[in-house]
């Protein structure tokens, strides 16, 4: 009764072994697919929803129900919707479902469980799933307009890839429809086409079309900036990326090599999109040192309120950024992160980047730690959206 969960182990990542653990506690070992699965969830939701009001809330069983419920209602949607798959930012799990759609089941758990009537919320949450599915969903009419748009004005533009409204385009640039989708929320879909329609108007072309009568694909060769450097310094911000991710950029791109499988590159942050750097932009604005210098001004700027949080892992102490703006991975580049590890951790320390929204340390001095941070960040790394390395690096020595 669980060999279609097996079948789901490409596309379902981590969430399969989260779903056969709670099959084993709640189900005693079997669950089946389709409608007699959703059905079999929803009797479960019901009877630890009235157990947990019958006996108080035992926090403990509660995130543990959640979990492994929410993987359970992720699979099933994978199961009957046939294409979609787990991605993973950070500490989050979603799963993505019809060509642009995004859903996280453990919201609807977790919702489920606080509702009147968690059958009837759950109910709404997997209407709310198909839709998505269908591309008619929050997130995937919001950004289906914005594919449409970008097919019209830069044909040679697609988005590679996407976490919920997170997007980064052919090149490299990266835009965020959130602040859209919230203006548009529940207008026609016009008006979201007109909203979208701004933003990529906004967007540098990619590519140029070539005017030697060639058929080959236009290659990257962007046009020269327009933006003056006293309009860059204050946005222009380092990010590391992984050499894979690099090296199709070619020498259109500002790159420079950092440490390992890693190169440093620079953007440009805007409030609703960021785009990455390009070598002709740094030649026109003048040192590449004075550049460099002032996006890490920028970076420590923006990482006075940056969040850390100590963890008590049986190998040992870890302390992980938790400020999730795109910028932690960034933070292994700053002296302050040396203050901030003081007094945690006994230094010298390893940090992993596994992906842009995370950096964590441990002390280089603790094997056991060292040993538990580098499985850590290989598994996140294996699932990210936005991969940097499997690799450790010392801080303040790079």
């Amino acid at each position: 009764m669980t060999a279609w969960i097996q079948d789901l182990q490409s596309r379902g990542g981590v969430l399969v072994a989260h779903a056969l653990d709670w099959i084993d506690w709640q189900c005693g070992g079997s669950f089946p697919s389709g409608g007699l699965g959703v059905l079999r969830l929803a009797d479960a939701l019901r009877t630890f929803a009235s157990e947990e009001c019958a006996q108080g809330n035992q926090e403990a069983d509660d995130q543990r129900f959640i979990d492994g419920a929410g993987a359970m209602l992720a699979l099933l949607l994978l199961h009957h919707i046939g294409t979609g798959e787990h991605r993973q930012r950070g500490t989050e799990h979603r799963v993505a479902l019809g060509r642009f759609g995004f859903f996280d089941p453990f919201a609807a758990i977790h919702g489920a469980l606080d509702a009147p009537d968690p059958v009837a919320h759950l109910r709404g949450q997997l209407e709310q799933a198909e839709a998505e599915a269908r591309g008619e969903g929050t997130y995937s009419r919001v950004v289906s307009a914005f594919q449409e748009c970008l097919a019209e004005t830069h044909p040679n533009v697609q988005i590679d890839s996407q976490y919920e409204y997170a997007l980064t385009l052919t090149g490299g640039t990266q835009v965020d429809l959130s602040r859209v989708a919230v203006a548009t929320s529940g207008e026609p879909k016009e008006t979201v086409r007109r909203a979208v329609a701004r933003i990529v108007s906004l967007l540098p072309q990619a590519t140029e079309t070539p005017t030697n009568g060639s058929l080959d694909a236009p290659r990257n060769r962007p046009a020269a900036s327009d933006i003056p450097w006293e309009e860059a310094a204050p946005r222009v911000l380092p990010r590391l990326i992984s050499a894979s991710f690099a090296d199709p950029l070619g020498d259109a791109v500002f790159l420079r090599p950092f440490h390992h499988d890693v190169k440093l590159a620079l953007v440009l942050s805007y409030t609703d999109r960021a785009r990455y750097v390009r070598s002709n932009e740094v030649a026109t604005w003048g040192d590449a040192r004075v550049i460099l210098r002032k996006a890490l001004e920028n970076l420590a700027a923006r990482s006075e309120q940056a969040r850390f949080a100590t963890i008590e892992a049986d190998a040992g102490r870890l302390v992980v950024a938790q400020s999730r703006d795109g910028l932690d991975a960034a933070r292994l580049l700053l002296p302050g992160l040396q203050r901030v590890l003081e007094g945690e951790i006994e230094p010298p320390w390893v940090a992993g980047i596994p992906h842009r929204d995370m950096l964590i340390a441990c002390s280089a001095k603790q094997p056991r730690a060292v040993r538990h941070l580098t499985t850590l960040v290989a598994d996140h790394a294996a699932r990210a959206s936005h991969r940097i390395s499997e690799r450790l690096f010392p801080v303040g020595r790079v």
